[in-house]
């Protein structure tokens, strides 16, 4: 999976109010940033619904790892994209950490397989880092949305799926 967006509703009121619904695809731990925009209507799955096993699988396979890799530097935006050996330890450090949980989610999972266990709710929580999330997005305004997170400002994550967004709206 990847970040992905579309329109799966448009429509047109008589007084020419525009309303959009699309689903889009998304790096889980962005959606804390998309649901601060309140004009929008949302309904997304819920990490507490989906069996631990369905995630584990899906994190293992197609987890969703960062669209850059910015140094650190103060401040809300990153400095310039690490390089060379730098940027190698810092994916290689982050293929460990995705690594690492899902594979101690898994042994936690074979380990008590029959027997009473954490729920889901709790278990999948180790497993949002590296997950993509889908989320149905309503709204009649979105021109504050894109000005905002179709910046070079915004989190990368966000802005590549604000702009596939602006993509298929327009």
């Amino acid at each position: 999976m990847a970040t992905s967006a579309r329109v799966v509703l448009d429509s047109v009121s008589p007084v020419g109010v525009r309303l959009t619904t699309m689903e889009v695809t998304l790096h889980r731990w962005v959606l804390a940033e998309l649901n601060t925009h309140r004009i929008f209507s949302r309904n997304s799955a819920s990490s507490r619904a989906i069996p631990v096993q369905k995630q584990l699988d899906k994190v293992k396979d197609d987890p969703a790892y960062p669209v850059s890799w910015p140094a650190e530097q103060p401040g809300m935006q990153g400095g310039d994209e690490l390089t060379g050996a730098d940027l190698e330890a810092a994916q290689a450090f982050y293929g460990f950490i995705h690594e690492k949980v899902w594979r101690e989610v898994e042994a936690y999972i074979k380990m008590t397989d029959g027997q009473p266990r954490l729920h889901k709710s709790v278990l999948n929580r180790f497993l949002e880092p590296f997950m993509w999330h889908t989320v149905l997005i309503s709204s009649t305004g979105w021109e504050n949305f894109w000005g905002l997170r179709c910046s070079p400002l915004a989190q990368p994550e966000i802005r590549v799926a604000a702009e596939m967004m602006h993509l298929a709206f327009t």
